[in-house]
């Protein structure tokens, strides 16, 4: 399959390609040692059909021109396969062993089913990455074709290499590209924009990671399945295979040169700094009201108020709302004689020698009921309504006389009197209108009974 990996310069795209080849490189490290079990496994079986193993059959051509070509091998051709490679490992490893599956499972089709075990596979990787210490990797060659079957091949900055860097080459060895999974090969092509890549090489990629770095922090890889142009556009990376953050081991960059000095800096958006303002506000608006004296704030908190506190704010508002209560009543109470009214109420009652227990008393003749002088000089009263005028009538003598509405007579002159008797009358100022109306509808009630 050929990969694409995308990014802008310091998205760490190298990093990302290093970490497949060191876990590709892991896995052929622990195949070798798997395939020697496995070839002592096979051994007596492979003593057995020695005749098999010294020749590989394939075949070529198609339809009636098909032909099968058969190529011997030397006695020690699968000789390889004994040994662990702590050094250099032969270049084709993977096509040995594959040759040697297939040769297996022509024993198995012509004898019956035997008990040989696969060999697992083992892939030479090709690169120009600077200064890789991946082991066992081989430099990059020019022409992919001259590599062993299996091989992997990767270029970093391929815009950089001939022939991908002409992008009107008709080389072969792009035009092959075609057909490259005929023999196993697998390409990845680093570089930063799709567009840097040769039309033919473009129209093959078969899985496409474009990474970015969000200001500077970890990088995040965008997977496709085919090359896109705009890998970035919105529309792309919602419609993306899959999506993941990428961070690198400290490791991976000691495996490769990547840059003499990176010069990358993470930054921090503005949106982070308006939400953290924001929470910062909230969260001192909200100790700033726990920390003062509010019930409703206390009632949600569960704090305790303060008792002093709160009877004090209760006698205060209770104060407010009689304060025209009878202080009399209110001042003997325990809890109100330190009350400020209290004390004055205290202090006029000693002044007038008075005391809470007195009982006043007044002295009244009801045989004398206009001798009113001596009452008023030991009583205080309210007046509840005051004299007017209520009807003229005509005395024993002759004369007119005014009486009040309760009956008391009025120095009303002759005249007024008579223009009253007349059926003139003048304003009430002091008449209850309701108190007319119920009178009047009284007076409606008594004619009609």
């Amino acid at each position: 399959m050929l990969h694409l990996v995308t990014g802008t310069p310091g998205a760490s795209k190298t990093a990302f390609v290093v970490t497949q080849m060191d876990k590709l490189e892991r896995l052929n490290y622990i195949n070798v040692r798997k395939n020697k079990v496995i070839y002592e496994h096979n051994l007596n079986l492979f003593e057995k059909f020695k005749e098999e193993f010294t020749y590989y059959t394939y075949e070529e051509g198609s339809g009636a021109a098909i032909k099968t070509i058969i190529e011997s091998l030397s006695d020690d051709y699968f000789d390889f396969l004994k040994e662990d490679y702590d050094d250099l490992r032969p270049d084709d490893y993977f096509k040995k062993t594959t040759r040697y599956n297939e040769i297996v499972e022509r024993i198995n089709d012509m004898h019956g089913q035997q008990k040989f075990e696969f060999f697992q596979p083992v892939r030479t990787i090709y690169t120009n990455i600077k200064a890789l210490k991946i082991p066992y990797t081989r430099a990059l060659i020019h022409d992919w074709r001259d590599a062993p079957d299996g091989s992997v091949f990767v270029l970093d900055e391929v815009q950089l290499i001939e022939p991908y860097s002409n992008k009107k080459s008709e080389d072969k060895i792009i035009l092959d590209l075609t057909v490259h999974r005929h023999r196993g090969f697998d390409f990845y092509f680093i570089t930063q924009a799709p567009r840097f890549l040769h039309p033919v090489v473009k129209d093959l990629i078969g899985c496409h990671y474009h990474i970015t770095r969000p200001f500077g922090w970890t990088p995040k890889v965008y997977q496709y399945g085919s090359a896109r142009d705009n890998p970035n556009a919105l529309v792309n990376k919602i419609n993306c295979e899959q999506k993941f953050s990428f961070k690198p081991t400290d490791r991976i960059f000691t495996l490769y040169k990547s840059t003499t000095i990176n010069t990358h800096k993470k930054r921090i958006p503005k949106f982070v700094y308006v939400i953290g303002g924001f929470i910062f506000c909230t969260v001192s608006f909200f100790i700033y009201n726990i920390s003062q004296p509010n019930a409703l704030v206390d009632n949600v908190t569960g704090k305790e108020v303060d008792k002093k506190q709160s009877t004090s704010s209760m006698d205060e508002i209770a104060q407010a709302a009689t304060s025209n209560v009878n202080l009399d009543q209110e001042c003997r109470k325990s809890q109100n004689v330190e009350k400020k009214q209290c004390v004055e109420w205290f202090d006029n009652l000693s002044k007038n020698k008075g005391s809470i227990g007195q009982e006043m008393t007044v002295l009244y003749d009801p045989n004398k009921p206009f001798d009113t002088d001596e009452l008023h000089k030991t009583v205080s009263y309210q007046t509840n309504t005051k004299p007017y005028l209520s009807g003229c009538m005509t005395d024993k003598n002759g004369n007119l006389v005014g009486y009040s509405q309760q009956g008391t007579r009025l120095n009303v002159s002759q005249s007024d009197c008579q223009k009253i008797i007349n059926g003139d009358r003048p304003f009430n100022y002091f008449k209850n209108e309701n108190q007319n109306y119920e009178q009047s509808t009284n007076a409606d009630t008594k004619n009609n009974y």
